[in-house]
């Protein structure tokens, strides 16, 4: 009887897991597309001095290298506390402190993924391995997440995002800050602080 109730309750367990991770890739895939749209697509368009009303998106194209390690949040805050300075609004930097000091914070560990689950919207393709394109002079996109630290109802997170924009030569802006997460009708946004 007791070998069976460890069965169940490392099944119940790994259950858990999966679910947490699918939910991880799941947030991660909206983020990363609402970023390229809100960040990059618009500030490209007004630089191209494109009308956002007449350009398709099939016109243009646009490579995104997508690293596939989670670092430990905890680790990152250890390593950069500036990336943790808490300029949201009132609401907000409640939830922020909450998560921050979370147990789920403390005990999220390194992890790998399959960054193909990761789909992309047009006009972004993924690079799956950086490759000639990197190193022909072609401006790429790269992003590398944190683990995401998620509330017990996993309607709200916190991730920490390191964007960058480069070709052959480098990397020459980008932006790096942990975001909160909020999930509204199934889909994943975030929140920048002030």
């Amino acid at each position: 009887m007791k070998k069976f109730s460890f069965f169940i309750i490392l099944i119940i367990c790994a259950s858990c897991k999966n679910d947490y991770e699918n939910e991880e890739i799941k947030a991660l895939t909206d983020i990363t597309n609402d970023y390229l749209k809100r960040s990059h697509l618009n500030l490209q368009k007004e630089y191209l001095k494109l009308d956002t009303l007449q350009i398709d998106n099939s016109e243009l194209d646009f490579d995104v290298y997508i690293s596939d390690a989670l670092i430990p949040i905890k680790q990152i805050k250890e390593d950069n506390e500036w990336m943790f300075s808490n300029n949201f609004s009132k609401k907000n930097s409640i939830l922020f402190n909450k998560l921050i000091n979370s147990e789920k914070f403390n005990s999220l560990t390194y992890r790998e993924f399959d960054k193909t689950k990761i789909k992309l919207e047009k006009p972004y393709n993924q690079m799956l391995i950086k490759n000639d394109k990197t190193l022909s002079g072609k401006e790429y996109l790269m992003f590398n997440y944190s683990r995401v630290c998620f509330n017990d109802k996993m309607d709200k997170g916190i991730v920490v995002i390191d964007y960058k924009i480069g070709d052959r030569y480098g990397f020459n802006q980008g932006y790096n800050m942990s975001l909160i997460l909020t999930k509204s009708n199934g889909k994943w946004t975030y929140i920048k602080a002030d």
